[in-house]
């Protein structure tokens, strides 16, 4: 069984008992699948919690990321998020950009999301409910660390619900 599936039971972070059923690169006592697996290298993502101006992620959001098997930049870990511009976003080079708005269920995180994929172009952009799986604390957040998961590895983890996720271009 996999932390996701223990964490909020009362078990210790970490798979419990041999390889994960949902992540093939989960191991006994691991926090968190190995860095990039399956597949190698860390695909590296900036979580935007917001856009205007763009504020990278903090708190624990990061975390998630590095949970779903991802490598976050342009990020705050354990501290507050800060204001920044395109400019430094851009400069930490992300593989992928997740828009998660405090506050905002998916149709709101969409919107603002096209803002990143107009700021950013040639870069993957997605929107996730924030609200619902992001930056609430509490069991909710196993279903961020697999949304995120889906986006980073489609081939290994099955899709994330349409209502918790939506890829957006600059037009829509």
């Amino acid at each position: 069984m996999c932390w996701t599936r223990s964490w909020w039971s009362g078990g210790e972070p970490g798979c419990q008992s041999g390889p994960c059923e949902w992540w093939p690169g989960c191991e006994p006592g691991s926090l968190a699948p190995r860095p990039g697996s399956p597949g190698g290298a860390a695909r590296r993502v900036a979580v935007i919690e917001w856009v205007d101006p763009p504020f990278t992620a903090g708190h624990w959001i990061p975390d998630l990321v590095s949970a779903a098997g991802g490598r976050p930049v342009a990020a705050c870990p354990g501290a507050r998020s800060v204001p920044v511009t395109w400019a430094v976003i851009a400069a930490a080079a992300p593989d992928l950009i997740v828009v998660a708005p405090c506050g905002y269920h998916l149709p709101g995180a969409i919107e603002q999301a096209r803002s990143a994929a107009r700021a950013l172009p040639g870069v993957p952009v997605w929107a996730i409910d924030a609200d619902g799986i992001v930056v609430r604390p509490g069991p909710r957040l196993i279903d961020g660390v697999e949304a995120i998961a889906s986006m980073l590895h489609p081939d290994a983890v099955p899709p994330a619900p349409p209502a918790a996720v939506h890829r957006v271009t600059a037009r829509g």
